[in-house]
């Protein structure tokens, strides 16, 4: 007896799964997303396909799960509230890497390339670091060294403490430049003007200091400043490198 159980326990479930699937109670209608200022072409691609289905199809369970995928997407939640539902993603802290082309995200241990349709919004929200195309190469390729590391590393912190009140560093650069062996490293700010050149190996939280320091200034026309060896400096603009 207890052998003949089994397998109507069984059926009975399959069938409370399928009926699950067509009840109107688990119908998906319209799903507004709450961050409205920050939607991907593919996450909204994504919310289109999950709209007007079952909570337990498929499509909506598929379409939940990609979301969740997006190498810049931290979480997903689609909740229902007084008979709507709302779709409110949390993202990840990161960085864009980009030569114009091609882009990855980073944020902190891997890096992912992204479809280039979603690069206009990311790079709206993200600090951009700008390279060519064989320096892009090179730290796809080897992010996880030492050197490459502590450079993004710092990016994202120079990115998560200046995006306070709006001020932040919008735009960072990184070419050869003749007067360091280790090249240059370029800051570009988004709601302050002004460039900030780094031109070695200084201390980290200096670097991350003054850029703070920079951020809370008021400027009234580009200015430029210099980090070499722990010193900040300021200097006159002459619009080239």
């Amino acid at each position: 007896m207890p052998m003949l159980k089994i397998p109507l326990i069984i059926f009975i479930a399959i069938a409370m799964i399928v009926s699950f699937r067509y009840l109107p109670f688990f119908y998906v209608g319209a799903i507004d997303i709450i961050s409205e200022d920050f939607v991907t072409p593919s996450l909204e691609s994504l919310r289109n396909k999950a709209q007007y289905s079952n909570f337990f199809s498929s499509r909506f369970l598929s379409s939940r799960m990609e979301m969740g995928r997006l190498c810049y997407v931290d979480d997903v939640k689609i909740e229902k509230n007084n008979g709507s539902y709302t779709l409110n993603p949390t993202y990840k802290d990161g960085i864009i890497l980009t030569d114009s082309e091609s882009y990855y995200f980073y944020d902190g241990s891997s890096m992912d390339r992204v479809e280039e349709k979603d690069s206009y919004v990311l790079s709206k929200n993200y600090l951009v670091f700008s390279l060519s195309k064989q320096m892009l190469d090179f730290f796809v390729s080897y992010y996880n060294d030492a050197n490459e590391r502590e450079m993004l590393s710092l990016l994202l912190d120079i990115s998560h403490e200046t995006s306070y009140n709006g001020k932040r560093v919008k735009k960072a650069e990184y070419y050869a430049s003749s007067q360091s062996l280790l090249g240059e490293l370029r800051l570009y700010g988004e709601n302050s003007p002004y460039v900030l050149s780094i031109r070695d190996y200084s201390s980290p939280s200096f670097i991350l200091e003054s850029v703070k320091e920079i951020s809370e200034l008021y400027l009234s026309e580009m200015e430029h400043f210099i980090i070499a060896e722990n010193t900040l400096m300021r200097r006159q603009y002459s619009g080239n490198r």
